[in-house]
């Protein structure tokens, strides 16, 4: 009867412990291991130096593996990521989910087969799928764009050079072990993306103008399942301390609110994303110690506010 009890009691912490979790996934964007921003300068494995102005690209497909062997498919998420921001953080909220012990990633680079060849006039505006400027589209045979890499070269920085690479062949997968940042219930999936690795053994030279599914593409392509991705630092973790950095109020709101920044915070930007990761509003070098945010359409919203060096703080919005 005890052995029973105490099964029966290991049986219910277990299960306390599966309890549902916000999951967020956190992209520290750098090059040659330093923040990114479109002004540095790296140089490839080549020693082929350039600037990287336009850097966008999506991951989908999403699948968290956790918990001795459970496997999390996030189906129907689509992110757009554009790294060509001020500021080297990338927040995306992936949902709510029943996990305790994260062991590793996996996500796609690119759009996946069932929705690259859709109608891109059936996303509604806001959606990562739909239209873009500069397009991510190429058209209803090829698909959409997977990675749009575009910068400087030559002595002066002054020759361009791009490379769009889209193709159903050429997408994959990224796997990255990691137990993520946990904060309460909050999980944070905390990804490094080097940037200098995108163009390793690619002669980035002011001739360099390729769009395809081939050539050049193939081994950006590879580049960024292979080599550009890895554990990110703790240090970029989205935990509870920094959501109290400022406030928003009224919270809900009926499409107005304050957002209360404290002084020593100095000059920062605000950046709102809704639901699918899209950017509905953005101001920078914002110094008033309260600034009045208006949003017209109602649903939830994260609230990004970040300086020229790091995100201070994410916090949730709804707007009714």
């Amino acid at each position: 009867m005890k052995k029973i009890l105490l099964l029966i009691g290991l049986s219910i912490i277990s299960h306390g412990l599966m309890a549902q979790s916000n999951v967020y996934f956190l992209l520290n964007h750098k090059l040659a291991g330093s923040p990114y921003s479109p002004n540095a300068m790296a140089a490839n494995n080549l020693g082929d130096q350039f600037k990287i102005q336009r850097l966008d690209y999506y991951i989908s497909e999403i699948t968290l593996y956790h918990d001795a062997g459970q496997v999390t498919d996030i189906t129907d998420h689509y992110i757009l990521v554009k790294a060509g921001r001020e500021y080297d953080l990338r927040l995306d909220s992936l949902g709510t989910y029943t996990i305790s012990q994260l062991d590793s990633v996996r996500f796609g680079i690119g759009v996946d087969g069932g929705r690259n060849h859709s109608d891109i006039s059936t996303y509604t505006p806001e959606h990562p799928l739909s239209f873009q400027s500069p397009s991510m589209h190429w058209g209803w045979t090829a698909g959409y764009r997977f990675v749009a890499i575009e910068g400087s070269t030559g002595a002066s920085m002054n020759l361009g050079w791009q490379i769009h690479g889209l193709g159903d062949n050429n997408y994959g997968y990224v796997t990255v072990a990691t137990n993520g940042v946990w904060n309460g219930s909050n999980l944070t999936i905390a990804i490094d993306a080097d940037y200098e690795e995108a163009l390793r053994d690619i002669n980035v030279t002011g001739s360099l103008n390729y769009h395809g599914t081939s050539s050049h593409a193939v081994s950006l392509l590879n580049n960024f399942k292979n080599s550009v991705f890895s554990p990110g630092s703790g240090s970029v973790g989205l935990v509870e301390s920094t959501l109290n950095k400022f406030e928003i109020y009224p919270n809900p709101s009926k499409g107005q609110c304050l957002v209360e920044i404290p002084s020593e915070l100095g000059a920062v930007n605000i950046e709102v994303m809704n639901s699918v990761g899209q950017v509905v509003f953005s101001e920078k070098n914002i110094t008033t110690p309260v600034f009045e945010l208006n949003l017209e359409l109602s649903g939830v919203y994260w609230v990004h506010i970040s300086n020229a060096i790091q995100q201070l703080g994410v916090s949730k919005l709804v707007i009714e």
